[in-house]
């Protein structure tokens, strides 16, 4: 996995062991986000209802934009974007195909 990170939010080196989790909403039940519009996901805004960005210290959203497939016919690569920071995911076809060409959120923390 490659990604770009804003260190200025986020300082985090290569060294670090970081805990990633792509998903496409941050309700606790899965259910989509689409129509509830912007709403204020700061920690400790008793205003809202708790969401998996509570859990975590660095979140972003982007589009998983596209795939490729690796020579060997078991690997792929995920290929997203975060407002101009960038992911990309190469893994074994089973773990990935699962991923879709959507909106997600990266969740993570230290």
């Amino acid at each position: 996995m490659t990604l770009d990170i804003n260190i200025e939010l986020f300082p985090a080196s290569i060294s670090d062991s970081l805990h990633l989790v792509l998903a496409t909403s941050l309700a606790h039940d899965g259910s989509k986000d689409d129509e509830k519009g912007w709403r204020d996901v700061t920690k400790g805004n008793g205003d809202r209802e708790p969401t998996l960005a509570d859990m975590f210290d660095y979140v972003c959203y982007g589009k998983i934009y596209k795939f490729e497939d690796a020579d060997d016919g078991q690997t792929i690569k995920a290929y997203v974007s975060f407002g101009g920071l960038l992911m990309s995911l190469e893994g074994p076809y089973k773990k990935l195909t699962p991923l879709r060409v959507d909106y997600v959120y990266l969740l993570i923390k230290k």
